[in-house]
């Protein structure tokens, strides 16, 4: 139950700044701290990977990964390409 609740909260801090209540330099610092702990994570998660759980996965994540990675290319490109023009 916890995500709807983060998605509601996400909008929120949004919404709050959108309204530019606080100062640019406490922006800043919350996009630095930000930054930071997203990299932490990061880094958290990669230090758990290893050799030996890719060989276990095989090949099909891999397969998976890769059509995604067209996928979204693709209509990445043809959003802005064909969709996003119509709304300029």
């Amino acid at each position: 139950m916890a995500i709807p609740w983060f998605a509601l909260g996400f909008l929120g801090v949004i919404g709050f700044n959108s309204f530019n209540l606080l100062p640019q330099m406490t922006v800043d610092t919350i996009n630095y701290i930000d930054t930071f702990l997203l990299t932490m994570a990061m880094v958290a998660l990669g230090a758990e990977t290893s050799i030996d759980k890719f060989k276990k996965a095989g090949a099909k994540p891999f397969v998976l990964a890769f059509i995604l990675y067209i996928w979204l290319l693709a209509g990445g490109w043809a959003l802005s390409k064909y969709v996003a023009p119509m709304f300029l």
